[in-house]
């Protein structure tokens, strides 16, 4: 195979293109995995949290303890890789899992909501403030539960392992597709090539038209000139018959003119051919950039249905400690959608959820009205100014009593897609949440 074929060129082409997508690959889904572990995890320690704050008591001296034990049997085995510990920040008192043994816990963040859980001291935290009532009097308490983060990283390690051998196996499969394809792409040039050599023994034979639509200028252009250096042997030839009873000379310059048109004959094939070709390498290039400005399409609009989303959250926020003694009602028609992601609308809307749980007396209710999503719940709801100051980012009104940091995130996501999250008085006596895309 030689260095300068088209063969050559198109399989190191694919070859780099496969390899290159094929390593962009490894690095996005070791990385998207790696996240899903994360979540996964701060996932398990946040119901770890949860199981810590309904069984944590505060006894009239003011001593933390808990009701009765985490059912997770780890807790209690010295350095197993999962700990809780509850802080009382007035203090600095600690109460913690047998499994810390010798070790501490960082200090809490200065962010203590749930959320994506932070990593610090090779350890995956989650934390929580809460607040326990004793006398009337609130007493806050933060919560930590955190793993090792090794076990993170033994999961990406294996998956790594297991990714990159499945992208070996794809590369390798890509790579025979891609020959395969090269081959039957070219196999017209081939078998134009083969009707060009027949033509040496034939002089009127002409190359057949069945042959693909991309080469079919070519045969044509080849034909011509075919045609037209027959018209010159032929017309030579009559020259030649009609001068046959000429002089010697005149014999001898014909036959010398003769030769010229034969060679002239040949050099403006071998023009043409080569012509031909570089037009058709233009048309190549041409239709490999349509194809890979088809392959960059404008992302179609993302739309979700809403009454789905409201669904699933309600379903686990109503399992929380908080949300399990309240009443829930979605009342979200099942054909509502919104111009918005799943994904984004579910974290949004869920900060609002988790804020009513926490606040609600005994309900929290979702409908759709005037294109709106809207949450309600029967909590003591809030005053104008703090409602105007708690979808403000930094804004921590839940120290106060009040909506939490998760109304500030839910109002950046909302901005992301041109919506808006207001706070109004509800009917139901508490807080209203209002959801809507800018007009």
């Amino acid at each position: 195979m030689k260095g300068g074929s088209l063969r050559l060129r198109l399989l190191a082409m694919a070859g780099a293109t496969i390899a290159s997508a094929l390593f962009v690959a490894f690095i996005a889904l070791s990385a998207m995995f790696e996240q899903h572990v994360q979540r996964r995890y701060g996932e398990q320690l946040d119901m770890h949290i949860q199981s810590l704050a309904a069984r944590l008591t505060l006894s009239p001296d003011r001593q933390l303890a808990l009701s009765r034990p985490l059912s997770d049997t780890r807790f209690n085995q010295p350095l197993s890789g999962v700990y809780w510990a509850v802080t009382d920040p007035a203090d600095g008192r600690q109460l913690r899992s047998r499994s810390l043994w010798d070790r501490q816990l960082p200090p809490p963040g200065a962010e203590t909501e749930t959320g994506a859980p932070r990593r610090e001291a090779g350890l995956l935290i989650a934390e929580r403030r809460v607040r326990l009532i004793r006398d009337g009097r609130p007493y806050p308490a933060v919560l930590q539960a955190a793993m090792d983060d090794t076990a993170v990283g033994d999961a990406r390690h294996e998956f790594n392992q297991d990714l990159a051998l499945s992208l070996v196996v794809v590369g390798v499969a890509l790579s025979l597709a891609a020959w395969i394809q090269v081959e039957v792409g070219l196999r017209p040039l081939e078998r134009l090539r083969v009707a060009a050599d027949r033509l040496d023994d034939n002089p009127d034979a002409r190359l057949p038209e069945r042959h693909a639509a991309e080469v079919l200028p070519l045969v044509a252009a080849i034909n011509r000139l075919l045609d037209a250096r027959a018209a010159s042997i032929q017309a030579a030839q009559a020259r030649a018959g009609d001068l046959a009873h000429g002089l010697k000379t005149p014999l001898s310059a014909l036959r010398n003119q003769a030769g010229r048109l034969a060679a002239e004959g040949h050099e403006d094939a071998a023009a043409a051919l080569k012509a031909a070709v570089t037009a058709m390498e233009r048309q190549v290039d041409r239709e490999l950039t349509r194809v890979r400005t088809a392959a960059a399409a404008e992302t179609p609009r993302q739309v979700c249905r809403l009454h789905t989303v409201a669904s699933q959250l309600i379903r686990v926020v109503s399992r929380t400690a908080e949300g399990e003694r309240l009443t829930w009602s979605n009342e979200t028609p099942e054909d509502a959608v919104g111009p918005i992601s799943h994904t984004d609308l579910a974290e949004a809307l869920g900060a609002i959820l988790d804020n009513a749980a926490r606040h609600a007396r005994t309900r929290v209710r979702v409908g759709f009205e005037d294109g709106a999503l809207v949450v309600e719940d029967d909590g003591p709801g809030m005053a104008a100014a703090e409602r105007r100051s708690a979808v403000r980012r930094g804004v921590r009104l839940d120290e106060r009593g009040s909506a939490g940091l998760g109304l500030a995130i839910a109002s950046e996501v909302l901005a992301a897609y041109d919506w808006s999250l207001t706070l109004e008085k509800s009917a139901l006596g508490g807080l209203r949440a209002r959801l809507s895309p800018k007009i």
